[in-house]
């Protein structure tokens, strides 16, 4: 195909699609996932819990300051030098592993117990990541409303869903990279699901 037929069919499907939008005609502004793309600018609405679908994670304990998770069960969970606060599974040799992450920092006096604030303390510091992060949606998970963040990195190109909020005096986020398939969310929701908070 020529470069000029090409240029003419991309024309036809940009114009079908602003067709298409044209005409849905729906009063409610769009809903972006908070676990696929977010948005680039401040929060959306508050979304709901993870569906009565999601079966909470039952394996191995993360017991942090504030709160508790379970990593998925059945899984050869590998753990940092600084406990089971960074676990890493490697379902494959020679494979980038799926990092789970739950971090929790003091909120000191003078801070802002807000989550503007503890999405912001996360969001600046896009150097670990290969694109920034994006916030998406605040969400609410077990009675607790968090921010909600995504990005891609690394040479694979691997996805990164984030949960975090502030509580009992801690800004908390929980992490997981992986490949941007469906065992990644799926281990990201269940894990979600397990936590409880002290």
């Amino acid at each position: 195909m020529t470069t000029r037929s090409r240029g003419a069919v991309a024309a036809v499907l940009l114009a079908a699609l602003v067709g298409l939008s044209a005409c849905q005609g729906s009063d409610e502004p769009p809903r972006t996932d908070p676990t696929t793309d977010a948005t680039t600018a401040s929060p959306g609405p508050t979304d709901t819990t993870p569906s009565p679908s999601v079966e909470p994670a039952t394996g191995e304990l993360v017991d942090l300051r504030a709160l508790t998770y379970h990593l998925p069960a059945g899984i050869p969970w590998t753990f940092g030098p600084t406990g089971r606060s960074v676990a890493d599974y490697q379902k494959n040799p020679g494979t980038r592993p799926i990092t789970v992450l739950g971090s929790e920092t003091p909120v000191f006096s003078g801070s802002p117990a807000t989550l503007d604030y503890a999405a912001d303390l996360v969001l600046r510091d896009e150097s670990r990541f290969t694109h920034p992060l994006q916030r998406g949606q605040d969400r609410t998970v077990g009675n607790v409303t968090g921010w909600t963040a995504t990005t891609r990195t690394g040479s694979r190109n691997d996805r990164v869903l984030m949960w975090g909020t502030v509580r009992n005096g801690y800004y908390f986020y929980l992490s997981v990279t992986g490949a941007d398939d469906v065992e990644t969310k799926a281990m990201f929701e269940s894990i979600l699901a397990s936590i409880e908070w002290k």
